[in-house]
């Protein structure tokens, strides 16, 4: 019963960080050393140091309590979800631009990309359709993972948006000594780990 709504909120976070990491990480690695890559760097880097549960009560200072522009909890719309998803999707996609960055640079100095170079071929098609799939492969290795993370709960960010996820259900166990639950609940992001890795594995097969 609680699965769907984790479910949404962890397939909102993984889709909104990467949504973050593939732009900004492939624009970091193509302008190397430039102003753009170091503001990019310095900004992750920032991003990357704030707790989640932090930056989830700052996001409903400002943006529910102050401005009143997204509601402080529930999940009764869209405009429900969009704090939970970005006080964990901003500090998750920084991480992912800063390991992106470096798979690209590995990728652009790799041997066939110097061949696609020597070919004639566009920079675009060269970073999109050469260097941008290769450099996505430990970034997805690790997103499927992360993803099934997700699927068991974020347990801070569903207690402070009142979210009826299974990352509550757990905590709520844990607190009022619910072995079965609690064993569930463990057995049920193992299992997610197993599937997230043959996702993982196939998605690679197919970069």
């Amino acid at each position: 019963e609680r699965l769907p709504s984790t479910a949404l909120l962890a397939g909102l976070i993984m889709l909104t960080a990467l949504g973050i990491a593939i732009p900004f990480g492939v624009l970091a690695a193509v302008r190397r050393n430039t102003l753009a890559d170091r503001s990019i760097l310095v900004t992750a880097t920032m991003m990357i140091s704030v707790p989640s549960f932090v930056l989830a009560v700052t996001l409903i200072y400002f943006f529910a309590y102050r401005l009143k522009v997204f509601p402080m909890g529930g999940t009764g719309s869209i405009r429900h979800w969009v704090l939970p998803t970005l006080s964990v999707a901003l500090p998750l996609g920084a991480a992912y631009v800063i390991f992106l960055r470096t798979t690209t640079l590995g990728a652009l100095s790799a041997d066939y990309v110097r061949t696609a170079r020597g070919k004639g071929l566009h920079k675009r098609r060269i970073h999109f359709r050469h260097v941008l799939p290769n450099a996505l492969i430990p970034v997805v290795t690790l997103a499927s993972l992360d993803m099934a993370g997700l699927l068991t709960g974020v347990v801070l960010v569903e207690q402070i948006f009142g979210i009826p996820g299974i990352g509550q259900t757990a905590f709520k166990a844990v607190q009022n000594r619910d072995v079965p639950v609690v064993m569930g609940a463990v057995f049920f992001g193992a299992i997610l780990i197993g599937v997230g890795n043959l996702f993982a594995d196939l998605a690679v097969a197919r970069l």
